[in-house]
């Protein structure tokens, strides 16, 4: 028995909280993005949620908040953007009730996206390497680069990307990255299931499937139709192949403003889950929090965060982040 199942049960939280993974970094699908935690990393946090809480299918925990009932307790585990890396750990075997947020776009060919492929490049590309492709794609360094060293990097990336090219890599980039990659010969192991890999895990009553748009956008950035088609769509995608779906939204980035929430939900959405980084606690019906979780992240920040102690440490700090932020 390990360390947290020896814990006393306690539930300090008057309210649910949602937990939010991405990929699984092992020896065959490496990832220098954060975003990506080790098998033992995910191992550790699901038996935390287990010794602190009941892990629950996100459908219920969010009926629950919808109809006012309690959600103390309850914990609910997903998992964004169906990466392959988590058929290769035998997390489906548990049994554990789990959502995964479905690209769609990326799932019929299981493809790379394109924030794994610039961290993967980056760390591999010498300087001299990485300094060309900036060059070829007109990026200078007062927009881009914060310089050699710098931890930050990536951040600058990512923001450029969100703000200019609504969160979708422009062709003339995809093309000179493509480029570095075939110089350096390598690319992020890191991809999106395809539709036959998510249909294999989906087939388990545990396992639910929601919505994350086609192509992974800045929803605020788009237009009202535009919106209203990455959500239908996606959705549409996912019932053609007889996948069953749970009408949630997960907001791309954990972007979005009143009206992608409105707009969701009229699409058939019963709700959007974001990344606001607290319980259930003061959540709106519509747009529900989760925690992101980071690699290198210590166990104990995952243990305040489901007991609901991180929400006053974060009242105490003085108020929220706005999800608009990143566009800034």
């Amino acid at each position: 028995m390990t360390f947290w199942r020896r814990l006393p049960k306690l539930r300090l939280a008057s309210h649910g909280s949602i937990l939010c993974f991405h990929g699984v970094v092992t020896a065959d699908t490496p990832g220098a993005s954060l975003i990506h935690v080790s098998v033992e990393e995910l191992n550790t946090v699901v038996e935390i949620a287990e010794a602190t809480g009941t892990v629950v299918p996100l459908g219920e925990l969010l009926a629950r908040h919808r109809l006012g009932q309690s959600t103390a307790g309850m914990i609910a585990l997903t998992f964004d953007d169906v990466y392959a890396s988590l058929l290769s750990v035998g997390f489906t075997d548990r049994q554990v009730p789990f959502t995964v947020f479905a690209v769609t776009d990326a799932l019929r060919q299981g493809s790379h996206f394109w924030w794994d492929r610039i961290e993967d490049a980056h760390a591999t590309a010498t300087d001299e390497q990485w300094r060309h492709f900036e060059n070829a794609c007109g990026l200078g360094p007062t927009v881009l680069d914060p310089g050699p060293g710098d931890s930050q990097w990536s951040e600058v990336y990512r923001r450029a990307i969100l703000a200019n090219h609504c969160g979708r890599l422009p062709d003339s980039i995809d093309e000179k990255l493509l480029e570095l990659e075939n110089e350096i010969g390598t690319r992020t192991r890191q991809r999106s299931q395809t539709f036959s890999e998510l249909a294999s895990i989906a087939v388990h009553a545990w396992v639910s499937v929601g919505i994350h748009t086609e192509s992974h956008p800045v929803l605020p950035l788009l237009s009202d139709e535009a919106i209203m088609d990455e959500i239908r769509g996606c959705c549409r995608a996912l019932q053609e192949r007889e996948l069953r779906v749970l009408p949630v939204l997960a907001a791309p980035y954990g972007i979005y403003d009143e009206r992608t929430v409105r707009l969701a939900a009229d699409a058939g959405m019963t709700a959007t889950v974001t990344l606001a980084t607290r319980t259930l606690g003061g959540a709106g019906i519509r747009d529900v929090p989760r925690f992101c979780v980071m690699r290198d992240e210590p166990p104990w920040k995952q243990y305040l965060r489901v007991l609901g102690i991180s929400d006053w440490i974060r009242t105490w700090r003085g108020g929220t982040v706005s999800p608009l932020a990143e566009l800034q």
